[in-house]
Formats: structure tokens, C-alpha cells, sequence
């Protein structure tokens, strides 16, 4: 090589090291110098926001109906499966036969066997009821020459004339009538008139005229029910009635009282006039005494009124139950009267009666047989069971070869609508009205189906204060939403159209109305507060603070998640170690 060649490649040596060396200082050079901000950002649109509430509740499917088995069997066969589309009439399953035909023979053969025990009886209830009607006209052959005319009249002439031995007393000599009540209208009538006659005939004897009036007359309790009257003479020659205290009185006449008096002026006093006040006196207290006494006889009758009343409900109560066990008795006797037509026999008594009591026990028994004989048919048809409407298999309640209960059966959900049964609480009851938009989740499936509310109960819910029953119909439900199973509804409670809006993750919440929110300025970033909304699954509506076009920050791709640090000390991670290139 000569001296060119070498020259050459020394300075390419030289060179290479030194392109090394600056490459390496350049790329020192950005890290020492920090890198600027990667922010992620959105900015303020407008749009549609809609404010959606999750729900649990209970569905109801309108279109829907179960096959059972009549009896308890094993399923010796199963011709469907969950969600296989059936026609209705189709065989859908079956139990074991045998044990329902053998059921069924024994209940026929029980049947025949009563009915022939029926025949045999009647049969025998006929022969004696013929030995009887034989047995009666022999003996009534002797008794036709009998003197017997056939009338039950009694023939003696004392029987129609006057009363019986039971019937009242005649009025008589002896038998003077009882006392006369005079009624309480009467007597109270005869009072005032008395009072009135007896002021008019004593007031003129009075001798100061204007103040004083006449004291009314009341009643003496004695025993012989007679007034006593003192008359007193004084200085003016005058008469005064000095009663005795009446007697006290649960129910005490009223006394009418006296017009007020005119005044008047004696000079002098008429013997005659004395005599006629103190007899009207004496009027107006025997008046009194027997108004007194009509009180005392209408509260004695109305005593005795009430007696009655309670006795005639005592004897009424008993009477009703007397009757209840003669009604007993005699729905026994028409039976056995009924089945006396059947058999010829005339009489209940006699040996005719144990008969109709056999005969009544063979009928029972004959009743129950059918019974009997109905049920087997029944069990032994149902033991295939078939679908009673067309649609697709909900539920199966047992697997071929298993043994199934009574009542247990398949599910047959038709096409048709379901609804959904949710509590709405009080907090959105203004909110959640009739006719709003929902989706109703089926269990186990992600996408959901389309709904509306039908109603909301006026009333809250009695198990569940503070809570309204409200229903979501769902026209054309799928099989997952069967009677029974819950679902998750989604209800729209509020909307916004074209108003500014910008994603949740966008937004710090502080309560409610309020939020705060990174704001990407000429200065940089600054945290604003804003209020809010309408707040939607992925977005809010902003009603104030920020304008269409802002941007804000969402994240900074550069800094750790406030997750991540697992130290708990609020510092960075320190940046990684550079690896070699």
C-alpha cells in the first residue's frame, strides 16, 4: 500500500471517533434538557347528553304457560329442549304409564262392585218394603167394622161455645177491670188545665198585689197518694196550700208555668171564693199525682219492652240453633225419603229404615268410586304432557330417566310482550313519568332491548317505603325474559340537545353542579371550576364556565397514574436506566 493509501485510512480512524464522540455529546445533551408536555386534549362541543338510571326488577311475561303433571312418575321420555320452538298440541313429555293404568282398573273395578252392592240392597229394601204393605192390609182388614167415622172433630157441645179453660176471665162481679192508665199526653193536658183554674180562682184571694205568685202544687209520696192541704188564716183572710216535697223522679212530668200575675187588690174575702181555691188546689195535686203516675207506668213498660227484647234474642239465638239441627235432621230424612221412592217403601220407621241408611252408605260409595275413576283417566291422560300454547322451551323442571313431582312441568314463553316491575325511589319521581324511553338488560345477555314505562303508582310501596312501583313494557321481548327472572332496566330520566358538552373523563367532580376542569391556556395549564348538568354515560353537559372550541387537558402521557404509586409518598418513579443501543 503506499503512502497515499495509509494517509487515508488513518484520517477515516481519526474521523470516526470524533463523529462517536458528538453523536454522544448530542444525545447527552437532550437529556440533560427536560422534554416538553405530551398532553392527550379535547375541546367543548355540542351535542346530545342523556341522563340514564339502573334499575333491578321482577319480570312478568304476558304470554306465557306451563304444562304440568297431574301426578308424581318417572320421565321415561323427553322430547324438547330450553329454547327449542314448539307448536301448541306438540308432545313435549312423558312419565311412566303403568302405575296410572293399574290405578285405573282398580278404581273401575271398585266402581262395579258398588254399583252391584246398590243393586243387591235395592233389591232387598223392595222385598221388604212388599212384606210390609202385605203385613198393614191384613191388619187393617179387622178395624173397617170398627164405629170410627173418620172425623177427628170432637163431639162435645162445650168444646165451641165460651172460651177454653186457658182463655182470659170474663169481665164480671167478681173480676172488677183493672185500673186505667191515663197515656202521659192526657195527664200532662190535665195538669195544665188544673194550674190554670187554680190561678185563676186564688190569685184574687192574694193580698199583695204584683209580687208574689202561687207556688206550684206538687205530689206527696205517701201511701195513700192523697194531697194535704193546709190552709193557714192570717191577719187578711187568705188560703195557702202548703204541699208536701215531691217525690224524686227519673223522669218528672214538667210543670207549666203560670202566666205572671195581674195586679190585684182585696178589700175582702168570700167564703165561697176560699172554698173554690181550695178545691182547685186539691184538683191540680190529684192531676199532678196521676201525670206523676203515667211517668212512672211508660218507664215500667219501657222496662219491661227491653226484657222482652233481650229475652226474645236469647230465645231467638236458641231457636236458630234448634233449627240449624233440625235442618240437619231433615235433610237426612229427605234423603231417606228420596231413596224410599226409589225402593217402594212408604214409612221411614219399621225395617224399611236401617235399609235406607245402607242404601244411602251404597250411593256414597258409588259417588266416590267415580270420583275415583275420573281422577285416573285424568292422571293416566296427563301423563304426556303437551304444550298448551305455541312458542320456544323457557324452563324444564326435570331431565329424562329423573323422577318428577307433582306440578312440575316445562315453560312454554310465547311471542308476545313482557314487563318489568322496578322501584323507583322518591328522588326521581318527578323525573321518571310515563312514557320515557328504557332498556331492559335480559340476565346474561350485554345488549339490551328496547322499552318504555307504561306507569307509576300513585301510592308507595308497602314493603318498601319511599319507594314507587313502576312497570316497563317491552313489546317484543325475547325468551331470556320469562316470568320470574330479573333484569336490569336503564331508564332515561333527562336530555339535552345542542348544548356544550365534553367527556366525563375530562372533569373532577365536587358535589352535584359542580366540577373542576384542566383548562389549556396561552400561559399554560390552569384548573377552573365549572357547572354542570345533564350527565350522560360518557359525557356532561357544561352550563357554565366554558365555551365551544376551549381545550382541556385530559392526561399527561408523561407522568404516572396517582394509581401507580404504590409508595405512597406523592414522588415520582425515578426515570429508567438508559439502555444501550
Amino acid at each position: 500500500m503506499g503512502a497515499t493509501g495509509r494517509r487515508i485510512l488513518i484520517g477515516a480512524a481519526v474521523l470516526v471517533p470524533l463523529a462517536a464522540i458528538g453523536v454522544g455529546g448530542a444525545y447527552a445533551a437532550g437529556l440533560l434538557r427536560p422534554a416538553a408536555p405530551d398532553y392527550r386534549m379535547v375541546e367543548v362541543t355540542r351535542g346530545t347528553v342523556s341522563e340514564l338510571v339502573d334499575l333491578t326488577g321482577s319480570v312478568t311475561r304476558v304470554n306465557q304457560a306451563s304444562a304440568t303433571f297431574p301426578t308424581a312418575g318417572t320421565v321415561t321420555w323427553l322430547g324438547v329442549e330450553v329454547g327449542e320452538k314448539v307448536t301448541k298440541g306438540q308432545r313435549l313429555a312423558r312419565i311412566e304409564r303403568l302405575p296410572l293404568q293399574v290405578e285405573l282398573v282398580k278404581a273401575e273395578s271398585e266402581l262395579t262392585q258398588a254399583r252391584a252392592q246398590y243393586s243387591e240392597d235395592v233389591k232387598a229394601a223392595e222385598d221388604a218394603a212388599k212384606r210390609e204393605r202385605e203385613a198393614k192390609q191384613q191388619t187393617a182388614k179387622p178395624r173397617q167394622s170398627g164405629t170410627d167415622n173418620g172425623s177427628g172433630r170432637s163431639k162435645d157441645p162445650g168444646a165451641s161455645s165460651g172460651a177454653g179453660k186457658d182463655g182470659p176471665p170474663a169481665s164480671g162481679p167478681g173480676n172488677p177491670p183493672g185500673p186505667q192508665v191515663v197515656p202521659i199526653p192526657k195527664a200532662m193536658s190535665d195538669l195544665q188545665t188544673a194550674i190554670l183554674e187554680t190561678n185563676q180562682f186564688c190569685r184574687p184571694l192574694l193580698p199583695t198585689p204584683g209580687t208574689t205568685t202561687l207556688p206550684s202544687p206538687t205530689a206527696s209520696p205517701s201511701a195513700s197518694a192523697s194531697p194535704s192541704l193546709s190552709p193557714t188564716p192570717s191577719g187578711s183572710p187568705t188560703a195557702s196550700a202548703s204541699p208536701p216535697e215531691s217525690p224524686t223522679s227519673s223522669t218528672p212530668p214538667p210543670t207549666p208555668t203560670p202566666p205572671s200575675p195581674t195586679p190585684t187588690q182585696s178589700t175582702s174575702t168570700n167564703p165561697g171564693d176560699l172554698a173554690m181555691c181550695l178545691e182547685k188546689l186539691s184538683t191540680a195535686m190529684a192531676a199532678q199525682q196521676v201525670a206523676f203516675e203515667a211517668v212512672n207506668v211508660s218507664q215500667l213498660a219501657l222496662d219491661a219492652q227491653t226484657k222482652a227484647l233481650a229475652e226474645a234474642a236469647e230465645a231467638q239465638a236458641k231457636a236458630m240453633a234448634k233449627a240449624a239441627k233440625q235442618q240437619a235432621e231433615a235433610l237426612a230424612q229427605a234423603q231417606a225419603e228420596l231413596l224410599a221412592q226409589a225402593t217402594g217403601a212408604e214409612e221411614v220407621g219399621g225395617s224399611a229404615g236401617p235399609m235406607k241408611a245402607q242404601l244411602a252408605q251404597d250411593l256414597v260409595a258409588i259417588t266416590r268410586a267415580e270420583q275415583a275413576v275420573r281422577k285416573a283417566r285424568a292422571d293416566l291422560d296427563g301423563a304426556t304432557l303437551r304444550a298448551p300454547i305455541a312458542g320456544v322451551v323457557g324452563q324444564i323442571d326435570f331431565t329424562e330417566n329423573s323422577v318428577a313431582s307433582a306440578d312440575s312441568g316445562i315453560t312454554i314463553v310465547g311471542s308476545g310482550a313482557s314487563e318489568v316491575t322496578v322501584r323507583v325511589p322518591l328522588a326521581l319521581m318527578g323525573k321518571v313519568t310515563a312514557g320515557r324511553p328504557a332498556e331492559v338488560i335480559p340476565p346474561g345477555a350485554t345488549k339490551p332491548v328496547q322499552g318504555k314505562v307504561t306507569s307509576v303508582s300513585l301510592l308507595p310501596n308497602a314493603s318498601a317505603p319511599g319507594s314507587y312501583d313502576t312497570v316497563i313494557s317491552v313489546a317484543h321481548s325475547p325468551v331470556a325474559l320469562t316470568t320470574g327472572v330479573s333484569a336490569t332496566v336503564r331508564i332515561e330520566v333527562a336530555s339535552a340537545t345542542d348544548v356544550p358538552v365534553v367527556p366525563m373523563s375530562a372533569t373532577v367532580p365536587i358535589d352535584e353542579r359542580q366540577a373542576t376542569v384542566q383548562v389549556l391556556g396561552p400561559q399554560g395549564v390552569e384548573e377552573r371550576t365549572i357547572t354542570t348538568g345533564i350527565k350522560g354515560v360518557t359525557r356532561i353537559e357544561v352550563t357554565k364556565g366554558l365555551t365551544v372550541g376551549q381545550r382541556l387537558v385530559i392526561a399527561d402521557p408523561t407522568r404516572p397514574l396517582p394509581s401507580l404509586d404504590i409508595f405512597g409518598n406523592g414522588s415520582e418513579p425515578a426515570p429508567e436506566e438508559e439502555q444501550p443501543r
